[in-house]
């Protein structure tokens, strides 16, 4: 029982990791644009460690099961609903919102692509790997040869076994 928790264990964090990578996806592709990121967290929830870069704070969280890229200007499009306003004129020099759509959709589609990314990397690695070979050699039968056992009386010239 014990062993199937900490497999358990060990698959969340590997999650965890994955999501991680999706987001540095995002991350990568805001900071190519000049989007300020303020938060890039492994995990979710309370903060267990943290250090303040330049210009981003990167955490792990006590939750190992995901993570984020908290963008600046992220929640300005929250206020202007709350707001009922029309526009998103409020929007600062290096927040999401001040990026054109295109970069805004790049933004987005890095951290699907990213995971893509992973998986080539990742199965690139594995097909690396050496393994022996399990089984011998096929061979093909033909049927005529076992015609009590098939229940057949078909002849089959010319196939070699």
């Amino acid at each position: 029982m014990l062993m199937h928790l900490l497999l358990l264990a060990i698959g969340l964090v590997v999650i965890g990791l994955v999501l991680f990578f999706h987001e540095l996806g995002h991350f990568a592709v805001a900071r190519l644009f000049n989007v300020e990121v303020e938060v890039l967290s492994f995990g979710l929830g309370p903060r267990i460690l943290s250090y303040q870069g330049k210009r981003t704070e990167y955490r792990i969280s006590a939750i190992p099961f995901g993570g984020y890229c908290r963008m600046h200007g992220s929640l300005d499009l929250t206020k202007a609903l709350q707001d009922n306003a029309r526009t998103l004129d409020k929007a600062e020099a290096g927040s999401y919102f001040a990026a054109s759509p295109w970069k805004r959709f790049a933004i987005y589609l890095a951290g699907p692509l990213s995971n893509f990314l992973l998986a080539i990397l990742l199965l690139y690695a594995a097909a690396l790997i050496p393994v022996e070979r399990l089984s011998d050699e096929a061979y093909v039968t033909p049927i005529s040869e076992y015609s009590e056992l098939f229940g057949s009386d078909i002849t089959q010239e010319g196939i070699m076994k």
